[in-house]
């Protein structure tokens, strides 16, 4: 049981760092044109540390190991270096997020809803809809994994 509550709340520490990070990094060093771009700014460690943490994250669970193979993957090629392979992986991940959301209970489709709202933002405004999307996501998986520590209590 012990080891149930530390997974908790390693995963759950995850998730409030990738939704946070985003924020902390527009207010520290300013606005940049898409979340990628701080690679090439001194809030670098606080974006590959995010993405592999949240990568790590996703690989535990089941439906979500292709999203996790593409944010680490957009994660290594870097956008200065690399920014046709960077946006593929980048592109290739926000699609593969679809799937898994689609696929879920009802009661989350709120979070595919405001996932697909991104979409309507990223042509005025790559990092606002990136912030969106990852916000999204972010609370969803926050949602369930404390739905599911909720009902693992009640037993």
């Amino acid at each position: 049981m012990e080891r149930l509550v530390c997974k908790f709340w390693l995963k759950l520490s995850v998730i409030f760092l990738a939704l946070i990070i985003p924020f902390v990094m527009l207010l520290i060093h300013g606005p940049e044109s898409s979340l990628s771009n701080y690679w090439n700014t001194p809030m670098q460690p606080l974006y590959i540390i995010v993405n592999a943490s949240t990568s790590y994250f996703l690989f535990s669970l089941d439906r979500w190991k292709l999203s996790a193979c593409l944010l680490l993957l957009t994660t290594a090629f870097s956008v200065e270096y690399y920014a046709i392979v960077h946006n593929v992986f980048a592109v290739s991940f926000f699609i593969a997020n679809l799937w898994p959301l689609f696929c879920v209970n009802r009661r989350y489709i709120g979070y595919l809803y405001l996932y697909i709202s991104s979409v309507f933002v990223f042509p005025f405004n790559i990092l606002v809809g990136e912030i969106i999307a990852v916000s999204s996501l972010c609370l969803y998986h926050a949602h369930v994994l404390i739905r599911i520590k909720m009902l693992l209590t009640k037993r």
